[in-house]
């Protein structure tokens, strides 16, 4: 893992809690405006950094899936309207599913989809990913039995 990669993920967090997007914004665009490739693989460490740690808060919330058990996800809109998966932007879709992968153990689908999030082509769609696993690692999703 890239040396500055849990640094980083632990200032957009600490950021995000006192509400200073404009840092989180110029963090943000610093990890996806640029192509070379130091910086594609140091956003690729930070997506894995952001993952476990969303994962682990999710397990410590429902407790770690049983052999007959799996995780799921149900997505909605800022509206509440159920979004589907493949409707998802490529990176935002990979990350997801590369959380969902760590949560089963997954570690090489994992990084899969990893290098999918890191090689989607649109700078925002990489962005807009950054923004989902932020707030998934701070623990601000929902969570719900599968009645």
């Amino acid at each position: 893992m890239h040396d500055d990669a849990p640094r980083i993920s632990r200032e957009l967090r600490y950021l995000l809690r006192h509400d200073r997007l404009d840092a989180v914004g110029d963090i943000i665009c610093a990890l996806t405006a640029d192509e070379s490739e130091h910086t594609r693989d140091t956003l690729g460490a930070v997506f894995a950094a952001l993952i476990g740690e969303a994962a682990a808060g999710l397990e410590r919330r429902v407790g770690p899936a049983g052999p007959d058990q799996a995780y799921f996800a149900e997505i909605h809109d800022g509206h509440g309207d159920r979004v589907e998966v493949d409707d998802l932007t490529p990176a935002v879709r990979a990350i997801l599913r590369a959380m969902l992968a760590t949560l089963c153990g997954r570690d090489g689908d994992a990084e899969v989809q990893l290098g999918l999030a890191v090689g989607a082509p649109e700078p925002v769609d990489r962005a807009n990913a950054i923004v989902c696993l932020l707030f998934c690692a701070d623990g601000q999703f929902s969570v719900a039995g599968a009645d």
